[in-house]
């Protein structure tokens, strides 16, 4: 029977050594993989972008997206239309409680002449409506044509105008799929100017005397 090698202390050594080094590059080489396996398997975090509606009429709009805007209608702006520049992630993070986002995107569909009533009957508040997502805002603002009452075809009555803000209100908290859009957050105030006084709603105020009460 042929005798069993013995290893001397050197060559221990240097069998540990290999295998140190074995080891080593065995991790190297899995260090180097892991991010392309996580990107593989979509395991890679990726940056949540919000939306932000805006609907209402002319001093909000977006004439930017208008063909004519350029030679007829420049420099007239809506604010809305400028509005992107503002939602940085630094200003984000002040409304965190109303946009769950790491970025948002500006959807301005306000168009100028429209009313609450106009706007709705129009479809162009169902445009919107339908595309609402969880967590989106909507921006609204309304009452210059509502209250233009030598313009019948946009003219809306104090009652007609409060309906159709709830409306656009609730449907838009139901999308958002929340009770509690404005929960510890800023004051909601609505309202418009008839016969030199400003009329509220929403939030427990007189829709009668148009004073604001409770709000």
């Amino acid at each position: 029977m042929p005798a069993t090698p013995i290893s001397t202390g050197s060559e221990l050594k240097n069998n540990m050594s290999g295998k140190r080094k074995l080891k080593f590059e065995i991790l190297l080489l899995l260090l180097v993989l892991l991010p392309a396996t996580n990107a593989c398997s979509g395991k890679k975090n990726e940056e949540k972008v919000g939306k932000v509606w805006i609907i209402g009429d002319s001093t909000v709009a977006n004439y930017a997206l208008e063909k004519d805007y350029q030679v007829n209608r420049f420099p007239i702006t809506g604010w809305g239309q400028v509005f992107q520049p503002f939602l940085t992630k630094d200003n984000l993070k002040m409304i965190d409680h109303l946009v769950n986002a790491d970025s948002v995107v500006v959807d301005d569909r306000a168009k100028g002449g429209r009313s609450t009533r106009t706007f709705f009957q129009e479809g162009r508040w169902r445009e919107v409506y339908n595309q609402i997502q969880p967590g989106d805002l909507v921006l609204m603002q309304f009452g210059h044509n509502d209250a233009a009452e030598s313009k019948p075809a946009r003219y809306v009555n104090l009652q007609g105008y409060a309906e159709f803000l709830r409306l656009f209100v609730n449907q838009t908290r139901e999308k958002r799929n929340t009770d509690s859009d404005y929960s510890g957050g800023p004051e909601l105030s609505v309202g418009r100017r008839t016969s030199g006084k400003c009329t509220w709603w929403l939030s427990g105020c007189d829709e009668t005397s148009g004073k604001r009460t409770s709000c």
